[in-house]
């Protein structure tokens, strides 16, 4: 894909050709006579009324492109040598401005890595972490009763139905199609679900899910907002369960 700068000089150069080479002119036809060996077939070069409507025909089938009018060029030489210098010259800029193009295209990318990497790095140490407090948790001995774990699901489900109430309509329309895609619900199930109580209530029913096992559900939010997939761990982690990185 050009850049606007690549197609800035592009036009330029065509505004100028346009000057020199009048279309009708003798120059004109002896360039279109010239190009019988082009993908221009007869109906093309019957459409083509100017300069530009030219370019555009033989960038349309490959013949030229951006930066590259040598083709082109070598006809115009002979006939209008003018018109053929500024091509060369344009054509220079252009490769130029697309060499500078992709070098920032190549540091951006590789900004862009070192941002994901740096991102993986702290979500692995946050889930190191998570497992130093478990296993100081489990250190204890203790073990966390059902009732125990029964009311932390339902502390877990208000407050992911919190989170995922703030997205508002957007995030709730792409949990419950991750719910129909990924878990195969049917319409008519999807219609009575209208908060995160009868999504899990459902999801419980079916035997997706189960009170600190949420592979299904984590599955089902993780694209959706990341900070639902955390609410799950943070639990998880209370109930003295390995937690999902």
């Amino acid at each position: 894909m050009a850049s606007e700068q690549v197609k800035d000089l592009h036009n330029k150069m065509v505004d100028t050709i346009s000057e020199m080479l009048v279309y009708k002119s003798d120059c004109w036809d002896r360039l279109l006579g010239k190009l019988n060996n082009s993908p221009l077939t007869p109906k093309d070069k019957g459409l083509i009324n100017s300069i530009q409507d030219l370019f555009e025909g033989l960038m349309d089938k490959e013949y030229i492109g951006y930066g590259d009018y040598e083709k082109l060029r070598k006809k115009m030489s002979g006939i209008h040598n003018l018109a053929a210098t500024e091509v060369m010259k344009y054509e220079k800029r252009i490769q130029r401005q697309i060499e500078m193009d992709e070098e920032e295209s190549r540091k951006i990318g590789k900004r862009r890595r070192s941002e994901n990497e740096e991102e993986t790095g702290r979500r692995q140490e946050d889930h190191r972490a998570r497992k130093r407090v478990r296993r100081e948790s489990l250190g204890s001995n203790r073990t966390v009763t059902k009732d125990e774990k029964r009311k932390l699901h339902g502390d877990m489900v208000r407050e992911l139905n919190d989170e995922l109430g703030s997205g508002m309509v957007k995030n709730w329309a792409s949990f419950k199609n991750n719910m129909k895609y990924k878990l195969d619900f049917g319409e008519a199930v999807l219609g009575d679900i209208t908060d995160m109580y009868s999504a899990c209530k459902e999801m419980m029913a079916k035997g997706k899910i189960e009170i600190g096992k949420y592979d299904k559900l984590i599955e089902v939010v993780e694209d959706v907002d990341k900070k639902l997939v955390d609410i799950i761990n943070k639990y998880l982690e209370k109930m003295g369960i390995e937690s999902t990185p």
